[in-house]
């Protein structure tokens, strides 16, 4: 129905200008001591990068992930109903043509469904255009719950995602309360005495906290973690995310590799720890019945074949996901019970 949209128009200027900053400074402290077709990679992205981020208009929005994402949603003969922002879970009962809303949504309840129950008090964290708190409201699978908290740190997502919640059938069956600000709660900042992790605000009142494809993002995800510990109910609430952590070769280019495609992609050098560093950061914060399961190839060459097939700036993007793949990136799920002590 709704041919693809145009790829020039659909990038996020944010992540290339990610890009252009990690890689001149990369490339500079390295002094080109690189094997040559490392330098040679660096500098056409570098080249292309730059040569895109000076041909887009001075009036571009300023707020990232401003709609873009609409584009990547539609799907020939079906009307778009969907904004989704995440990988996706590409082998869904090893369908051959998944799309990329059906992958999106298939992530999302994987990672609700280990952490959600009946009548529970729900915390999602990086919401998107909601499409996940939509799922909350109204999926079939998912247990529905007493309450709907959300954060995100995007204007432009918390005002769309308000506008969907309340033109949707689910609307006024729940009470939904949505904050915009950092996903990390930081006292004196603006909102911190509203802020959903805010220590000191009122008792644990979460039974399940949620964080679809976006932890890896936060500065730092670690304090993130210490922050749900608080504000998830003792011995019963859980924490599941959709996250990412890096396995690297021992190799130095190897080591470099994964700070680029980081620094390039807004993850902070904090969040570059391996599976097993992640799960021992979780039982040092309290956490209980930790799982980790690594579902990378359900994820990452869906992902980039998906990306690689929406036209040239796009396949550059794919490329840079499969660096970071090679790089060492592994996506897992993650979820782990709230102790007893505090």
């Amino acid at each position: 129905m709704d041919a693809p949209a145009s790829s020039t128009a659909s990038v996020p200027r944010n992540v290339l200008e990610n890009i252009l900053s990690s890689i001149s400074s990369l490339y500079r402290e390295l002094y080109l001591d690189l094997p040559p077709h490392v330098v040679l990679g660096v500098l056409t992205v570098l080249v292309i990068s730059t040569g895109y981020i000076l041909s887009r208009d001075s009036n571009s929005k300023k707020e990232p992930y401003g709609g873009f994402q609409r584009s990547l949603n539609d799907v020939p003969g079906r009307e778009t109903r969907t904004e989704w922002l995440n990988m996706g879970f590409w082998t869904i009962n090893s369908q051959p043509n998944c799309t990329f809303p059906d992958a999106c949504e298939a992530l999302a309840l994987k990672t609700a469904l280990v952490a959600c129950k009946d009548s529970g008090h729900v915390l999602d964290v990086g919401f998107g255009s909601g499409d996940s708190l939509l799922l909350q409201l109204g999926h079939n699978k998912i247990p529905r719950p007493l309450s709907l908290t959300g954060i995100t740190s995007l204007e432009d997502h918390f005002r769309r995602s308000e506008l969907r919640i309340k033109a949707s059938d689910s609307y006024g069956k729940v009470p939904v309360t949505l904050y915009h600000g950092d996903a990390v709660w930081r006292q004196g900042s603006s909102g911190a005495a509203t802020h959903p992790l805010n220590p000191i605000s009122s008792p644990p009142q979460f039974d399940s906290i949620l964080a679809l494809d976006c932890a890896y993002h936060f500065n730092t995800r670690e304090i993130f973690l210490k922050q749900c510990y608080g504000k998830l109910r003792p011995g019963q609430g859980r924490i599941a995310l959709a996250d990412i952590c890096f396995e690297p070769g021992s190799g130095l280019l190897s080591q470099y590799s994964a700070r680029l495609w980081a620094g390039a992609l807004a993850v902070p050098s904090q969040n570059l720890v391996r599976i097993r560093d992640y799960e021992s950061q979780l039982e040092k914060i309290g956490y209980t019945d930790i799982h980790v399961q690594d579902i990378t190839l359900d994820v990452f060459p869906g992902f980039i074949a998906f990306l690689s097939s929406r036209g040239f700036l796009w396949g550059i993007f794919a490329r840079m996901m499969g660096m970071w793949w090679r790089a060492g990136g592994r996506f897992v799920i993650v979820s782990a019970r709230a102790g007893e002590a505090r």
